[in-house]
């Protein structure tokens, strides 16, 4: 299925504000498909998320700490595999800025493909750096960690990132 991706506009966009805009007008469905595209990887995470959240939400305060370190070594690859798609994203996004002709689902795993070090690079320092910040912290926090109070902090934390 190729898209006329012309944009035909009276006034060329002079700044990042009016490219912006200009792109939600003209190419909203090819920014909802990026979009799309970056949260189905995202989808491992927020799974482990809920899922761990909810065990330890049930589970008995001497488990807590150790659902947590099983959460946490789960946490790392799917975040990581998370921030492998922003190489696509980011490529997308700046073909789509410069107004050239795409095929979006072409150029986002080409743009995967050509920044897969960086951003595994940059998921593996993310992911380690939460795991010490929950994890270490928690533990350091509660010196023995103890049902809720350790559930709220790691909460507190774990959605922050998306706020």
């Amino acid at each position: 299925m190729e898209e006329n991706n012309e944009i035909k506009v009276k006034k060329i966009p002079t700044n990042r504000k009016e490219l912006f805009f200009t792109l939600l007008k003209y190419k909203f469905g090819s920014l909802l498909a990026i979009g799309s595209y970056t949260f189905i990887f995202f989808i491992p995470f927020f799974i482990n998320i809920v899922l761990f959240t909810n065990m330890m939400r049930k589970a008995e305060s001497d488990m807590v700490m150790k659902l947590l370190l099983i959460m946490m070594l789960i946490f790392i690859p799917t975040l990581i595999i998370g921030y492998v798609s922003f190489g696509g994203l980011f490529n997308s996004l700046k073909k789509l800025a410069w107004g050239d002709n795409i095929k979006i689902s072409k150029i986002y795993f080409e743009g995967i493909k050509d920044n897969i070090a960086r951003t595994l690079l940059n998921g593996l320092i993310m992911s380690l750096s939460y795991f010490l910040l929950i994890v270490v912290g928690s533990y350091l926090h509660f010196e023995q960690p103890t049902g809720q109070s350790t559930i709220v902090f790691i909460d507190i934390i774990l959605w922050l990132q998306f706020v």
